[in-house]
């Protein structure tokens, strides 16, 4: 995302906290400002036409009053969307807690990582797409944010203050190993993955006004794209690594990797934010705002025809973040009086609540197809769980026992298949804690429609065990 998509949340929800917001609310103020100009000279244009209908029709009969122009100080909003959540109250002293129902939604593997303040700092999560199980990846007391997932899963790309000024950070996707990239003297933020993992787009403020930059995916040879002088922000790379997108003054354009060629895809009086792509690169999603508090969530063809609400909301709604196979969008909301994050269907439709922690929670990233690197073993023994995605494992041989497959992590989940002693299967989400097992997702041709959920086991009903060709 960018401080208007990741940092957005942040910025925007908190500005009393986060010195960042201060300028990023000048920019917006200066956007609108422009967008608020442009719609006076349009006024002024229409009243004088107006009084000039009136003069001319003084010594006629009344005129009809369809002949006098009422103009509209509204601007249209006919188009897109930006990321501009408004100001809450942070709500001290709440403690950590899931959501209490699971709401299975689909959309894919994977898991989602978010920030929340949920205790007490802005710090990085990451959870099941269902909203459970939420595990805290940071701990440094100052402020973390904006997490971007690297292309394999393994890693997390992110902001950081912890070194005293904002920079890009990269970690291990349990948390470990974080490792300052930029090392620059001025702010750097907004991290965006390229699709083969070699490089990170971000912006940097070392150049006076806000800049894409890139870099290598080890923080060297970091290079200048954008030389406009404006105020750019939101780096999103193309699936195929061909274009970035990103903000600008209030629009959304589109760039060749080395910055050249960039094209204007927004054409409307919103403030708009937060590109975000479609896993097929045929869309991309955003944020569009007519004006305070009334940002929504957009999406619209990658050339930027056919733009589309999807969010219809008196509060703001922002950073949209795909799910792996395209068919969701995970967001922020400020619906119910703090921001958490929901997730929808692509079109819109079937919107639910992912987080209840009543406190500020955004930024969702969701991570790529087939990916699960997190150990999820909080309610399971620590270490206790010997595969990963990614692996193959086997059907023990020590038992005569098959492993029952089911529809989901779940014993109360429908069994849909059996695996025989001796069977390979492709271990491809997990581990799931549930029942006192832990559950994998796993691939193999003898499973209807290919895939279905089995746990580890206990030697006695189920019992997977690594193996290597």
């Amino acid at each position: 995302m960018s401080e208007g998509t990741h940092e957005g949340f942040v910025s925007f929800t908190y500005l009393q906290l986060i010195e960042y917001s201060i300028s990023r609310t000048e920019i917006k103020a200066t956007w609108r400002k422009e967008i608020q100009m442009k719609e006076q000279s349009k006024l002024v244009m229409a009243l004088t036409l107006a009084m000039l209908m009136i003069v001319s029709s003084a010594c006629a009969a009344k005129p009809p009053s369809s002949l006098i122009a009422t103009p509209s100080l509204v601007p249209t909003n006919t188009s897109i969307a930006t990321s501009t959540p408004a100001l809450l109250t942070p709500t001290v002293g709440l403690t950590f807690t899931p959501i209490p129902t699971f709401t299975p939604v689909g959309g894919g593997t994977g898991k989602i990582a978010f920030i929340s303040i949920a205790d007490g700092g802005f710090e990085i999560y990451v959870m099941n797409v269902d909203g459970s199980n939420p595990i805290r990846l940071t701990n440094d007391t100052t402020w973390d944010c904006c997490p971007d997932w690297s292309p394999d899963g393994t890693k997390i790309a992110f902001s950081s203050l912890c070194d005293g000024n904002r920079e890009i950070y990269v970690m291990n996707a349990a948390g470990s190993g974080q490792t300052n990239l930029t090392k620059n003297s001025k702010r750097d933020y907004d991290s965006s993955w390229s699709p083969d993992g070699a490089k990170i787009a971000f912006v940097s403020e070392r150049d006076s006004s806000a800049e894409i930059y890139v870099m290598n995916a080890d923080g060297s040879h970091q290079t200048r794209l954008t030389k406009d002088g404006k105020n750019d922000g939101g780096p999103a790379w193309s699936p195929d690594g061909t274009r970035i997108a990103f903000e600008s003054d209030g629009q959304i354009y589109s760039m060749n990797t080395d910055g050249t060629n960039p094209l204007l895809l927004t054409k409307n009086n919103s403030v708009n934010s937060t590109p975000a792509w479609s896993p097929d690169g045929a869309k991309i999603a955003f944020v569009s705002s007519p004006g305070d508090n009334l940002e929504d969530i957009y999406v619209m063809n990658a050339d930027g025809s056919s733009p589309n609400q999807l969010t219809k909301n008196s509060v703001p709604d922002f950073q949209p973040a795909w799910s792996p196979d395209g068919r969701k969008i995970a967001f922020e909301s400020n619906r119910e009086g703090s921001s958490e994050i929901y997730v929808m269907n692509a079109d819109g439709s079937g919107e639910i609540k992912l987080t209840n922690f009543q406190s500020a929670s955004g930024g969702p990233a969701w991570s790529p197809l087939g990916q699960n690197p997190v150990s999820q073993s909080s309610n399971c023994a620590s270490g206790w769980s010997r595969l990963a995605a990614g692996s193959q494992a086997k059907v023990s041989q020590d038992t005569l026992t098959p492993n029952r497959v089911r529809s989901g992590p779940s014993m109360g989940d429908a069994i849909i298949a059996r695996l025989d002693p001796g069977s390979i299967v492709k271990v491809i989400e997990g581990p799931i804690c549930a029942d006192g097992f832990i559950f994998w997702k796993v691939e193999s041709t003898s499973i209807p429609g290919g895939v279905g959920w089995t746990a580890e086991g206990d030697k006695k009903v189920y019992w997977l065990e690594p193996f290597v060709p």
